[in-house]
C-alpha cells in the first residue's frame, strides 16, 4: 500500500539506489504520489497481484517485499509473493491475526521480519535517520500528499482521509 509509510519505503528505496521499484495501491490519489516514485504501480483491485509481480520479475517474485497497508490478507500473501529466499519487511502493522502458513516460509527458505519505526526513538534506526535525511534535504518529501489541519476542521480531515485524498492527515 502507498500510504504515508509505503510512500516513504519507496523514497528510501529510490534514495539509496534500489533497482526496480514495483507498488500497490487502490487509492487514485495515492496511486499517482505512488507513480512518482515507483517504476510500476498495480492497482490490485483490477490485477491479480500475485501474477504481475511474478510477470514484471521473470517469474521470481520480487527479492524484498515491503508490505506496508497492515492488511491481515495482504500480510498473509506476502511469503508466496516474494521469490525464493527473498525477504518479507512489515512496515504496516496489523491488530488482527494474520493467517500465515509458516510451512511456505520455511519451504520457501523465505525471511520474515517485522519493523516499528517508533521504537528506535531513542536514538537509532529508521525514525532518527529519516529526520536527518529530511534536515539535510537528502529525501525530499514533496510527491507525498500531506496536509495538516486545524482542529475545528475535523469534518473536513475525516472527510479527506476517507476519501484518500492524502497520504496523511495530520
Amino acid at each position: 500500500g502507498c500510504g504515508v509509510i509505503g510512500l516513504f519505503a519507496l523514497l528510501w528505496a529510490r534514495t539509496l539506489g534500489a533497482g526496480r521499484l514495483i507498488a500497490s495501491e487502490v487509492a487514485p490519489a495515492r496511486i499517482a504520489a505512488a507513480q512518482q516514485l515507483a517504476d510500476v504501480v498495480l492497482d490490485p483491485t483490477k490485477v491479480d497481484l500475485t501474477s504481475e509481480l511474478e510477470r514484471l520479475t521473470d517469474g521470481l517474485g520480487p527479492r524484498v517485499l515491503f508490505e506496508c497497508t497492515g492488511g491481515p490478507e495482504v500480510q498473509a500473501n506476502t511469503l508466496e509473493q516474494v521469490q525464493r529466499g527473498g525477504q518479507v519487511i512489515l512496515l504496516g502493522i496489523s491488530f488482527d491475526p494474520v493467517p500465515m502458513t509458516l510451512m511456505s516460509m520455511n519451504l520457501r527458505e523465505v525471511s520474515l521480519k517485522g519493523c516499528d519505526a517508533y521504537s528506535s526513538l531513542s536514538g537509532c534506526g529508521e525514525f532518527p535517520m529519516t529526520l536527518q535525511f529530511l534536515k539535510d534535504k537528502r529525501i525530499d518529501p514533496g510527491t507525498i500528499p500531506l496536509i495538516s489541519m486545524r482542529l475545528i476542521e475535523i469534518n473536513k480531515a475525516f472527510k479527506a482521509a476517507k476519501a484518500g485524498q492524502y497520504a496523511k492527515v495530520i
